[in-house]
């Protein structure tokens, strides 16, 4: 009982040094974006100040040494002056250590943006949306390739690919097209193109 104790209080330990917290991410992006506009603490202050969020410099060191935390309204502008989206500025940047939310959830550079766009991770509807936006993106990448390819062996594969891909789609959308928009898609799926031979 004592030794799966330990392991439990080891891998608890390993796991908070290899990860970091939102407010620290924070802080680091917040210097960065100021560093980028070519602002110092004090002109930040004044730009934040004209947003009517008044700062003085003295502030502003202490939010970017963590000795004090931002408020949402601030955050908010923040974003505004810097001319940053607000997920940009909870990002861990590449090689940085994973976010820590509570004690059991790490969020990587990607994992933190998507939150911003579709909502908490792990929870289904936001899993279904990215699945469905990514499924859309390739789509529209293989169609692409799909129309350029002039090798009707090669084109043949892509158009198989993207049938697959749109019956991908058709499982993870939760909106579901009609007969007539159906049969469509296949006409379009199934019809030769110009030049197209054999």
């Amino acid at each position: 009982m004592a030794i799966s104790e330990n392991r439990k209080d080891e891998h608890e330990r390993l796991w908070w040094a290899e990860t970091q917290i939102p407010s620290d991410v924070l802080r680091h992006r917040l210097r960065e974006r100021r560093i980028a506009k070519n602002l110092s603490e004090r002109a930040l202050a004044a730009a934040m100040t004209g947003e009517g969020f008044p700062l003085d410099h003295t502030a502003v060191s202490k939010i970017e040494r963590g000795l004090r935390r931002v408020s949402t309204n601030e955050l908010f502008a923040f974003a505004i002056v810097l001319e940053t989206p607000l997920a940009d500025l909870f990002k861990p940047l590449d090689g940085e250590m994973p976010i820590r939310i509570g004690d059991n959830l790490a969020l990587e550079r990607h994992e933190v943006a998507n939150w911003f766009v579709w909502g908490p991770p792990r929870n289904e509807e936001t899993t279904s949306a990215q699945t469905y936006m990514r499924l859309t993106r390739q789509i529209w990448t293989m169609r692409q390739v799909y129309e350029d390819e002039r090798h009707v062996e090669r084109r043949r594969e892509h158009g198989e690919t993207l049938l697959r891909l749109v019956k991908d789609l058709w499982q993870a959308s939760p909106v579901r097209p009609g007969v007539m928009e159906r049969q469509a898609l296949r006409d379009e799926m199934d019809s030769p193109r110009k030049g197209e031979t054999g």
